[in-house]
């Protein structure tokens, strides 16, 4: 790949949550070019935020994806997605995922199975950045069976279970039966799996 040089990088304006730049940089045919984007105003780690991808399993019963419905102002609307979060400052996103699970669905998870690498979002907008998370959870404990949300003020959200084995497709009925406009990051889980259930590709 060809170098790209850094010219310099001005910050328009900073909001509480935001700072908006513009980059100036030479791209890779030695040409001036200019990229405005956004940036948070709040990361302190290696990454913005986390998404969590959380199982319930339940004896003899089908393993469930946890979800959650949030309204969305920029979309005016409610988005379905997975439990997520920023990452405090102090915290790895680890323990990040397993507050924001608790806060968010009241669900209390065994521990973390496994985190993603440092995953960019919407890279031509913004450097905003995250770790997907996987937990489990133990529906049949006491602590699972009536979970209650601890969300913020600001905050709209509704859970929603969906079955594993049948994501994809339940994840449309949802949607189009509540007006749900689906994240892209879920949609494209959901048919990652899809496609893995028909094999190889002809």
């Amino acid at each position: 790949m060809s170098e790209i040089k850094e010219i310099k990088n001005d910050t328009l304006t900073t909001t509480k949550w935001l700072k908006f730049r513009q980059l100036h940089y030479l791209d890779h045919c030695g040409k001036e070019r200019v990229w405005d984007y956004v940036e948070r105003s709040t990361r302190t780690n290696e990454v913005d935020g986390v998404d969590i991808l959380a199982i319930i399993r339940t004896k003899n019963k089908p393993s469930e994806v946890l979800l959650v419905a949030q309204y969305r102002p920029p979309i005016k609307g409610y988005s379905l997605e997975f439990p997520a979060g920023l990452v405090d400052k102090g915290e790895t996103p680890q323990q990040a995922a397993l507050r924001e699970l608790k806060e968010e669905t009241g669900y209390i998870a065994d521990g973390i199975k496994e985190s993603s690498p440092v995953l960019s979002l919407e890279p031509g907008l913004t450097n905003a950045n995250m770790r997907l998370v996987h937990l489990e959870i133990d529906g049949d404990k006491e602590e699972n069976k009536n979970p209650v949300q601890c969300v913020e003020e600001t905050e709209n959200i509704d859970i929603v279970r969906v079955p594993y084995d049948n994501l994809f497709e339940s994840l449309l009925s949802v949607a189009s039966l509540h007006k749900y406009t689906i994240d892209a990051k879920l949609y494209t889980f959901a048919l990652g799996l899809e496609f893995g259930k028909k094999g190889p590709l002809n």
